[in-house]
């Protein structure tokens, strides 16, 4: 079962799309009708996003991982790790964005020799909801019990001292840790609002600890099972929710109207459905040509995106958006 050949002209066929937004070679290679359908949309989103920028592709490189197979005589499950290193041209400037995401390809045998692509299944934490994070009637703070999120085990972090927002090292801190987490924190799978935090508290914010998840923001790590830290260090929704919040001390933000009015190291919280529930965190590290923020992010962790994210799947007409200038301690 020669899957491999299938594999490669996939992500051949698929590199090539993010240039010239054609999915056409992509529909001879696989029978995944909802992938193609989402592919489609995407692409045109992201052929209209670059229109409106004045943004020209120049090149994609998408290097391939394979992590895990499984085969049987007419089946192989390929599990996958995809790094993309996209460039565009704005006037003589040019962009280069980097991701990397997850995914299992499910390949068939459709005669001797051919295999076909059946499935592709992006990973279950990408560009969604962050499921700790869905109670749209929450004031300043968490309120109500909340699930945790899904973490893998890491080490206790250090806490820092009381000081202004350097945001410098904020950036450099996102910068330094977009692609691989920080050994010193527990890295969860829905990881923007964590990685989020930990930048902020990188540029000289200090903690609000409360010892109750549900108040202040704060992290500790693990004490045996017990998940040391509080809902808006951790939960999209929560963090908005707390960075919306007024108080005389401690982490502050002011929301502002526009994202040319933030600075790098500001924040962006995104409700995908429009509804009041903000289910992604991002960090601005930079500006393109325009003045427009990119960002930094993890669960699908990127560097240098574009900060309106039309290019996501989980990107809806309805997406809203609450834009935070981070203030002095």
């Amino acid at each position: 079962m020669n899957w491999k050949l299938a594999l490669y002209d996939f992500i051949h066929a698929r590199n090539q799309t993010e240039t010239d937004y054609d999915i056409g070679p992509l529909r001879q290679l696989t029978a995944d009708g909802e992938f193609l359908r989402q592919m489609e949309a995407r692409q045109e989103r992201r052929r209209l996003q670059h229109l409106i920028r004045g943004l020209a592709p120049v090149r994609s490189e998408i290097r391939l991982g394979v992590k895990q197979v499984e085969t049987s005589e007419r089946e192989a499950i390929v599990d996958i790790r995809l790094a993309q290193s996209f460039q565009g041209s704005v006037g003589s400037r040019t962009l280069t964005e980097d991701s990397w995401w997850t995914e299992r390809l499910t390949f068939a045998s459709v005669r001797e020799g051919v295999c076909l692509l059946q499935r592709v299944e992006r990973s279950p934490y990408a560009d969604r909801d962050e499921r700790a994070g869905l109670l749209p009637e929450i004031a300043e703070e968490v309120r109500q019990p909340l699930p945790p999120p899904f973490l893998r085990q890491g080490l206790q972090a250090v806490s820092r001292n009381k000081g202004a927002y350097n945001r410098r090292l904020a950036v450099e801190y996102a910068e330094r840790f977009w692609e691989t987490p920080n050994p010193a924190y527990l890295a969860f799978e829905v990881d923007c609002s964590n990685y989020v935090s930990q930048c902020i508290l990188a540029g000289g914010h200090y903690m609000d600890y409360t010892g109750r998840r549900e108040a202040g923001w704060w992290y500790r790590g693990r004490s045996g099972s017990q998940e040391l830290w509080s809902y808006s260090w951790a939960v999209a929704n929560a963090l908005q929710l707390y960075l919306g919040g007024k108080r005389n001390a401690g982490l502050r933000a002011e929301e502002v109207g526009s994202p040319k009015e933030l600075e790098p190291g500001d924040v962006i919280s995104y409700s995908w459905n429009g509804d009041g529930r903000y289910g992604h965190s991002t960090v601005v590290t930079d500006f393109d040509p325009d003045g427009m923020p990119l960002v930094n992010a993890h669960t699908v962790n990127c560097r240098h995106r574009y900060w309106d994210y039309s290019d996501s799947y989980a990107w809806t007409e309805a997406t809203k958006y609450r834009f935070f200038h981070i203030l002095e301690p």
